[in-house]
Parts: C-alpha cells; sequence; structure tokens
C-alpha cells in the first residue's frame, strides 16, 4: 500500500498531514512524498519525518504542476493499492484499513470526505454512495469523491497507461477519474466519510471566473 503526497508550498499544514497517514492503523505502508519545487520549510519538515520513519520515501522535483508529481508518485509506488493526498489535508485514522478491507477483487474504491473550513468547522460532502458503473452518477456530479478519498490498484493503472494530464491544471483529477469510471465499471465504496479536505480563500476561484470556465470546458473536451 502506497500513499503519494504532493507538496508544493504547504509548510503550514504539511506535518498534520504527514501524521494523519503515520498514524494509520493499517501500518504496512509506503509514503512517497514528492516535493514539486518548494520554496518555503516544505523539504525541512519532510527529512525531519524521513529520519524517523524508514516507510517514508522522498523525492523533489523542480516545479512542475501537481500531475506530473502525482504521476511521478504512480511510478515509484511499490504498493499494490495506492491513494493521493494533498499535502493541505488529512486522513481519518482508519482511512486505509477500511479502504483496504473494503475494495475485495475490485480495481478502485472510494469513500466520502469532510469540507474543513479556515475556523476548523467541517461539513460532510453531499456524496450519493454507489457501487458498480458510477461513471454516469459521477458526471452528473452525484457522486463526487475527492481525489483524496480514493484506493485504486497500480497495476490497473499501469496496464491501462492512466495517469494525470501534465497539459491541464484544473480539473486534471475530474479527467483522471472519469477516465478510471469509463474504464472499470466495477467500483466499491466505504459508506463512511474518512478524509479531510481543507477548503481556503486563497486556493479559490469564482464560478463565474472566465479562466475557469475555459478550463472547465477543456478538461470536459
Amino acid at each position: 500500500m502506497t500513499v503519494i503526497i504532493t507538496v508544493f508550498n504547504k509548510e503550514k499544514d504539511l506535518k498534520s498531514s504527514i501524521k494523519s497517514v503515520l498514524n494509520q492503523s493499517y501500518q504496512n505502508l509506503e509514503i512517497v512524498i514528492i516535493n514539486d519545487g518548494s520554496t518555503d520549510r516544505s523539504e525541512e519538515i519532510i527529512l525531519n519525518f524521513q529520519v524517523k520513519d524508514s516507510r517514508i520515501k522522498y523525492i523533489k522535483q523542480k516545479n512542475q504542476g501537481v500531475s506530473a508529481a502525482r504521476n511521478t508518485g504512480i511510478e515509484l509506488a511499490q504498493g499494490k493499492y495506492l491513494s493521493f493526498l494533498d499535502a493541505d489535508d488529512y486522513y481519518d485514522p482508519f482511512f486505509i484499513e477500511k479502504m483496504v478491507g473494503k475494495i475485495g477483487k475490485c480495481t478502485a474504491c472510494y469513500c466520502g470526505h469532510y469540507f474543513v473550513y479556515p475556523d476548523n468547522r467541517k461539513k460532510k460532502s453531499w456524496q450519493n454512495f454507489v457501487k458498480g458503473d458510477v461513471l454516469e452518477e459521477y458526471l452528473l456530479n452525484k457522486c463526487s469523491p475527492h481525489t483524496n478519498s480514493w484506493l485504486i490498484s497500480r497495476d490497473f493503472l499501469m496496464l491501462n497507461n492512466l495517469f494525470f494530464e501534465v497539459v491541464l491544471d484544473w480539473g486534471e483529477d475530474m479527467l483522471f477519474f472519469a477516465k478510471l469510471m469509463a474504464l472499470n465499471t466495477e467500483l466499491q465504496c466505504v459508506e463512511e466519510y474518512l478524509t479531510f479536505y481543507r477548503l481556503g480563500v486563497s486556493d479559490s476561484l469564482s464560478t463565474t471566473d472566465i479562466t475557469k470556465i475555459n478550463k472547465d470546458i477543456l478538461w470536459l473536451n
């Protein structure tokens, strides 16, 4: 089992993110941390953790964007399954155990997530838990797991040459999972909310922002 953590200038929340993986009830895992050209204290924080835990593999690369960083993680992962974790988000302590216990013979499994507001308030995402063929529900936004809320067979990704599109910097995750669902009609889910997605004003875009609209059109096409 491999957790891929992508990092770009996330010194504020990086410690809690890494700790949420190290403190998992399921301990048979490796943690691949990709530093995508951070200029803050992120590298120092990662190295301090790596000295204490041999399960951490650290890779530093020039800034290429989150898609390239995740792709590096996929290629380097040694686990049967992998999951993605953004460096400012975190997991419930039983996330991996419950996901591994549920995935069975399927190639992917998802769960629900919480939104975490800047004041630390938490709100459950609206989630329709669907098993089997999920693509239509996903495209209609009726079943929309976050990127952090998946467990995926690495062999399945490699067999289908399924990676994130590096030319996209918006919607790259939605396109990736739409492709996964188109290729795989047997998905499993844990009907619990086991991951936490931090919301930040600085990372948000207005829904009427023309750049966002253009990027939505690009990934949908």
